[in-house]
């Protein structure tokens, strides 16, 4: 009767478990999902609201603003990236896709679309972020990008999309 009761118990902890870990996975997509409409109508404020202060940011490998990566904390982001951004294309929208929900983490898959400042050639790259939240704040970020449109789009040389 004893090794019953305790299976119960144990089976319904596993269900409180997984239910907890599903509301957060919701909570957390929701926050994602606010963090992509913020940037998309120019809430700055909504935008930085939702980052930690710490906020650990990792530009792709071989994208012109992972010169100073990891950026960490908000001052850092927003100079160190969103400025350039702004300075560099004088459109830029993160158009997300689907997402994949992980908990803590959430995976988004996208593109962007972009005109350079610089040459008036646009980008249409396929684009990965990988958040990791921590109690409802967005602690880091990594971005997964295809780098030669974005070069391409950027140079003179290089060929438009």
């Amino acid at each position: 009767m004893r090794n019953l009761l305790l299976s119960m118990g144990l089976i319904g902890l596993t269900a409180c478990t997984n239910t907890d870990a599903t509301d957060v996975g919701e909570r957390n997509h929701a926050v994602v999902k606010q963090v992509y409409a913020d940037f998309a109508s120019g809430n700055i404020e909504g935008f930085t609201a939702a980052l930690a202060p710490d906020i650990i940011w990792n530009e792709a490998e071989s994208n012109v603003y992972a010169i100073a990566n990891p950026y960490v904390g908000i001052d850092a982001v927003m100079n160190g990236v969103m400025g350039r951004i702004s300075q560099d294309w004088t459109s830029f929208e993160v158009k997300p896709e689907r997402y994949l929900v992980d908990g803590d983490q959430i995976a988004m898959f996208g593109r962007y679309e972009a005109i350079s400042a610089a040459t008036g050639k646009s980008m249409n790259p396929q684009v990965v972020h990988l958040w990791t939240l921590k109690d409802g704040k967005l602690v880091a970020f990594q971005q997964h990008l295809d780098t030669l449109a974005q070069h391409q789009a950027m140079t003179a040389g290089g060929t438009a999309d």
